[in-house]
């Protein structure tokens, strides 16, 4: 069992007037859509975001609407948030408006993170490795804390933090093996990528009444 955690940010994108997290996408908003996933395989869903009141009519009562201890300090503020109060010692871990995020992905990650015992494993998306659909361990906070209260005006990046972990990168060519190409990273940015989201949506929802 382990923890889904949606970084929802400090200051929501807005797409057509609304935030991207709540865009509809076949009659469900982007943010119901990942809840319901991530509850395939997850024992709770987190939410970290310096703006609750925008999802608090909008997700379960069962979802936990939490901020930042560090503000400021960008996702890993909102990481390190989620990785203190999870009630699990394994968490995945997205970003906000992913419509597509996979639990076969997240459970593959895991699986490969358990078996090397890594601190952290993510997906290689476009040669790079992703860190908004990682599963990180909640021991991860021995190297974030110090991170964070470094006293730095600069918001640490990924990969000064990942450079403290033992961690681990799943790539391109194993997820292909797998049938999960890379399709759960998307993030809608852009009205176009709305547009794109809204296809790919009705996709799915025809090839289930096939």
């Amino acid at each position: 069992m382990m923890t889904g955690v949606l970084l929802a940010g400090g200051h929501p994108r807005r797409i057509e007037g609304r935030p991207a997290e709540l865009l509809v996408l076949a009659g469900e908003t982007v943010v119901a859509k990942q809840i319901r996933e991530m509850l395939t395989i997850c024992g709770e869903v987190i939410i970290v975001t310096n703006e609750p009141k925008i999802f608090l009519e909008h997700v379960p009562r069962s979802v936990r609407i939490i901020t930042d201890f560090y503000p400021g300090r960008g996702p890993l503020g909102g990481l390190h948030a989620a990785l203190t109060l999870s009630r699990y010692p394994e968490l995945w871990v997205t970003g906000g408006a992913m419509p597509f995020i996979s639990a076969r992905a997240a459970s593959f990650l895991a699986e490969h993170r358990s078996v090397f015992g890594y601190d952290a494993v993510l997906p290689e998306v476009s040669g790079r490795p992703e860190p908004l659909h990682g599963i990180y361990r909640q021991s991860c906070l021995t190297a974030l804390t110090p991170l964070l209260e470094s006293g730095s005006d600069v918001q640490p990046g990924w990969m000064t933090f990942l450079r403290k972990l033992r961690w681990g990168c799943v790539e391109a060519d194993m997820l292909r093996k797998q049938n999960l190409g890379d399709a759960f990273t998307f993030r809608i940015k852009t009205e176009k990528q709305y547009s794109e989201a809204v296809s790919r949506a009705q996709a799915q929802v025809r090839s289930v009444f096939r």
